[in-house]
């Protein structure tokens, strides 16, 4: 016993700068962390909520240069699996407020149709593509894009959107008109959130 106290009395009499050290970059690295999410507020930030996985996230920078605006600083993105059991509650968090792009799959929708309701009508796609179509509600509004068809490869061909993410069901992209961001307006006076979903819709079609 003695021989171990001696020991310790001997680490810590050469190596406390090591401990003091380690403790100081570990501290460090906290504050930095949490001084930066500090910085930045809820409407600084786009949130998109994805139902699947990401396989190339290298969409975001482009979307976030592609939206020129002096209110969205950052561009994060949630993914999260349908098998997940905690699935359901999460999803439905982010759907009714936190997310301002939201991707859903068929079943998702059919179960839950609730969930149109905190999507924005969307109207035009003419100046896209005429490859995208809409999902309606039950009042034959456009509520939802269709981005991905499982039983239907023709849809995909000319889409990246397989390559960004693995999705397990045909899936749809839905604008927000419940989150913090969801009035926001660019230089031009158009919906943020809008463009931002047009914006992605156009990077995800293949260049000619």
């Amino acid at each position: 016993m003695k021989k171990n106290k001696g020991l310790l009395l001997s680490f810590l009499r050469y190596d406390w700068w090591k401990i003091i050290g380690t403790y100081g970059i570990c501290a460090a690295f906290l504050a930095l962390m949490f001084n930066y999410k500090d910085k930045l507020k809820d409407e600084e930030i786009l949130d998109i909520f994805i139902t699947g996985t990401i396989n190339d996230s290298s969409f975001q920078q482009k979307l976030f240069e592609d939206v020129p605006n002096d209110k969205i600083l950052a561009i994060h993105s949630y993914p999260f699996s349908i098998d997940n059991h905690q699935y359901n509650q999460v999803s439905n968090a982010n759907i009714s407020s936190v997310a301002d792009l939201f991707i859903l799959p068929e079943s998702v929708l059919n179960s839950h149709r609730e969930y149109f309701t905190y999507a924005k009508e969307i109207t035009d796609l003419d100046n896209i593509s005429s490859s995208y179509s809409f999902l309606d509600d039950s009042n034959f509004k456009n509520r939802g894009i269709k981005i991905f068809d499982k039983d239907n490869n023709d849809f995909n061909q000319g889409k990246l959107f397989s390559s960004w993410f693995d999705f397990s069901e045909t899936s749809y992209l839905f604008v927000s008109s419940v989150s913090t961001n969801s009035n926001d307006k660019n230089a031009d006076g158009k919906n943020l959130l809008l463009e931002y979903a047009y914006s992605f819709l156009r990077l995800g079609l293949h260049k000619k």
